[in-house]
């Protein structure tokens, strides 16, 4: 089916795609492996690139719900399909993403936080498709922290779950409005992983940091905000442990 999409299919029946991604997704179990609920996440992709907006307005509902479920195997999923959206509209020539134009507004609109979410225009196409106030960094973020104290608590799957949010901030973070990482306190959170045991999760926290920094559009003026979490007592007192 993931190759149909990618390589096939074009237009037509769009609800029975949508069907299809929700129940496919919905028949996920914990104890699935994990080559599988990857599976999952790139189907439910390559169908959001295909008609998310035009047939498949909620979508964002539905990820949020999944979110929410209380079962890590969807917190999982979710991630996985945010990171591959963002790669797939912003940082790769992915032909799907590249025929619609409107695909990167959309996305953007449901990752950024809530105070940058209200400059835009209310009744543009775009505010229908963002549910509830919170955007996805202010939810990777704060789920990151909460990883992070449970890393530090040798809590089982905590390890597997802070790299799976590190990767998918890097790849956010490489395209996402300053204002939104400043409102967010993204950097605090990515910082905060650089004090941790494991050499992994370090070294890609470095490697989100480098995204945000690397940034060939930051203007001096849009950098301080990022750069002041750097140095807040706080931050300074945990590197410094």
């Amino acid at each position: 089916m993931a190759y149909h999409l990618k390589y096939v299919y074009t237009e037509g029946n769009e609800p029975l795609l949508r069907e299809y991604s929700l129940r496919v997704t919905e028949s996920l179990q914990d104890s699935d492996p994990s080559f599988l609920r990857n599976k999952a996440a790139q189907i439910w992709t390559e169908v959001a690139k295909r008609i998310w907006g035009p047939s498949w307005e909620d979508m964002d509902e539905q990820l949020v719900k999944l979110w929410s479920s209380g079962h890590q195997h969807y917190v999982e999923f979710v991630i996985s399909v945010l990171e591959n959206l963002s790669e797939d509209i912003f940082n790769q020539e992915d032909y799907v993403a590249g025929m619609r134009s409107d695909l990167g507004s959309a996305f953007a609109r449901i990752c950024v936080t809530r105070g940058l979410a209200e400059l835009y225009d209310q009744d543009d196409a775009y505010a229908q498709l963002r549910f509830s106030h919170e955007g996805w960094l202010q939810r990777l973020t704060l789920y990151l922290d909460g990883r992070l104290e449970l890393l530090g608590q040798s809590v089982q799957q905590a390890r597997s779950s802070c790299l799976r949010t590190l990767s998918a901030l890097q790849s956010i973070c490489a395209w996402i409005p300053p204002q939104a990482l400043a409102e967010a306190s993204c950097i605090k959170a990515i910082v905060r992983a650089f004090v941790v045991g494991d050499t992994h999760i370090r070294t890609v926290a470095v490697e989100a940091l480098c995204s945000i920094f690397s940034r060939s559009n930051l203007s001096e003026h849009s950098v301080v905000p990022l750069l002041n979490p750097m140095f807040s007592q706080d931050i300074i007192t945990l590197l410094e442990q």
